[in-house]
Order: C-alpha cells, then structure tokens, then sequence
C-alpha cells in the first residue's frame, strides 16, 4: 500500500542513522540511512536497502517506522566481488556504514552476534580502530558495545586484547567525548558478561588506576560522561571486594 494509506508512529525527527520502511517504485523496503540528516537540510534521504544491495534516494513522506516483526530478520544481501577483481573500496563511509550495520545486526539476536563472531567481524571492528577517522571509530565502538552482550565475544575480545586496546583509545589525550564514553560502555559490557576473567585482564593493564587517573587530569573533558565512569570504577572496586553482578535483563550491559 501506498505510504498515505498506512498509519504509522511518526518518525523522529532529524533521522538518526539507523533501519526504516522505505517506499520506493511501488515496493516496501527495508532501508538503512546512509546520510545524516542532523547536518544540512535534504530533500531526499539516501537509503541503502538491506535486502537488495542497491540503494534508494526517497522524501521524507516515503519513510515509515520499520516494524518490530522486520528488525530481527538479518539482512538478506551481502558484499561481494567476483574472483581476481579488485577489493571493495576502503573509503570512510563505505566503513562506517559497514560497522554501523554490524552493529545494528548485532542488536537484535544472541544467533546474529554469534554469526557476526565466526565470520571475523569482531577482527574487523577492531582493526576499525586504527581509523584515522572518528565516525568510523565511533560506529565501530558502536557495534562491539552491542556484540559484548554476549559472553562468547566477551571472550574473544578479551583473547584479541581488546580490553587493552580500548582502554588505551579512551584515555588518549586529543580523544572526543562520543569515543570515550563509548570505551567505557564496551569496558563496562565486559566486567558484566566476562566477569572473572575481564577482572583479572583489567588488574594486569591497570585498567582502574587509569581511569582514575585520567578522570583527575580531564575533569572538564569528563563531566559528561562521569555517570558511565563511576558505574565502570564501582562495578571494578565491588568486584575487588568480592561481589557479585546481578542482572535480570536477556541482554545485560550497555547498548548502541
């Protein structure tokens, strides 16, 4: 049905980037923003349709709230080149775009972010991070923030050196707020999903001394996000002491 004919919970508004129902020629599809509509006025959005591979320039009138009942199918397309051609191009917003829908993949379903594990994808955000671009860091932080609500990654990445990477990328001197919290969040995720094993990880790196340290000589940088940093060096010290985390939730941790 055409979009007039539906009713439908209104959009927020500017468009975040994220998974919509796009109208294009007569078909429904599921689409994935590709441009931040935050920054400058458009007239047409850019979508790329999850399901098909191409992508879609619509008005606003053709975008809908996707439904619940699409968000936990996976994306039906993939890229993929033929034997002996060139790779795929390795610009910046092929990457961000590329982490960002890992991340919202990753979001849905424990089978998603298991399938996202054995495939390399958790390798691949990592390497992401030596990205000399924060928007590609910051939807690649993203997308492990989702993944690290699950255990069996908690335990690769704490295998891949992440906790130590991470931590080094949050307290770096010139690092933005959005990255930094981020870091914290994933840090967090881990202490929640990978318990002991994290600990042990974060005495070797002297992870809380660091963030401690760090939050005494950024204090200005670091009012922002005092919230996340307090819950990161609490759950540290209760841990030292013996406690325990308890959680009830399916998907205990932080989200992206």
């Amino acid at each position: 049905p055409h979009p007039s004919s539906i009713e439908s919970p209104p959009i927020p508004l500017p468009l975040s980037f994220g998974v919509y129902a796009v109208w294009s020629e007569g078909v429904w599809y599921r689409g994935w923003l590709l441009n931040d509509d935050s920054k400058e006025k458009r007239s047409d959005h850019t979508f790329l349709c999850l399901d098909y591979g191409f992508e879609v320039s619509v008005p606003l009138n053709h975008v809908m709230v996707l439904p619940d009942s699409c968000r936990g199918i996976a994306p039906q397309a993939a890229p993929c080149i033929l034997l002996g051609m060139d790779s795929p191009p390795k610009s910046y917003t092929i990457l961000r775009h590329t982490a960002a829908i890992l991340g919202n993949i990753a979001f849905e379903k424990e089978l998603y972010r298991r399938e996202i594990k054995v495939t390399g994808g958790v390798t691949l955000l990592l390497e992401l991070l030596d990205c000399p671009d924060d928007k590609v860091k910051e939807a690649s932080l993203g997308a492990v923030i989702n993944l690290t609500h699950s255990k069996e990654v908690c335990v690769l990445m704490r295998q891949l050196g992440a906790i130590q990477i991470i931590t080094e990328l949050c307290t770096l001197p010139n690092i933005s707020i959005q990255i930094s919290g981020l870091c914290l969040g994933i840090l967090t995720n881990a202490l929640i999903n990978d318990t002991e094993e994290a600990l042990e990880v974060f005495e070797v790196y002297h992870v809380y001394d660091r963030l401690m340290k760090w939050q005494e000589e950024k204090k200005e940088h670091c009012a922002d996000i005092e919230g996340i940093i307090e819950q990161v060096l609490t759950t540290i010290s209760g841990l030292r002491s013996g406690n325990k985390i308890v959680t009830d939730d399916e998907k205990p941790g932080l989200t992206w």
